[in-house]
């Protein structure tokens, strides 16, 4: 019917964190960013993955992840991962974090954001072999 259903499952206990529905023209962009980015992101707390399937394949949710200390994990296009691997080697830390409130966490919060993107490196060349975790949910 035109209608995409986004889903956010907490693969720890399986609990259904958000249901959003969108119109298939929305932007995946604006799909990660409502369900993902304001649900489970943040600039200090805990790091999380989110594992999703190459409906949501952009550049911009690689991009925008990492400094939301989400390690994203979604499937790319064939034959795009090295370039999607070379992107995330490519990001710049979040520049909030060098503010006065943040700056005594700065060198841990750079330690981390460097974890997040050798892990998600590491997933998104393996994707396969994650995407059996992920295939739990449509059971």
């Amino acid at each position: 019917m035109g209608f995409l259903v986004a889903v956010l499952v907490n693969l720890s206990d399986l609990s259904v964190e958000d249901i959003q529905i969108f119109t298939k023209e929305v932007k995946k962009t604006k799909i990660w960013e409502d369900v993902v980015l304001k649900n489970i992101g943040t600039v200090t707390g805990k790091i999380k993955v989110v594992i999703a399937d190459a409906g949501l394949f952009a550049y911009q949710n690689y991009e925008v992840s990492p400094n939301m200390r989400l390690v994203p994990v979604i499937k790319p296009r064939s034959g795009l991962e090295n370039k999607v691997a070379r992107k995330l080697r490519e990001l710049e830390p979040n520049i909030m974090w060098f503010d006065s409130r943040l700056n005594n966490d700065v060198a841990i919060l750079l330690d981390e954001f460097k974890e997040i993107i050798s892990s998600a490196v590491e997933m998104v060349k393996s994707y396969d072999d994650i995407s059996k975790l992920r295939s739990r949910i449509n059971t």
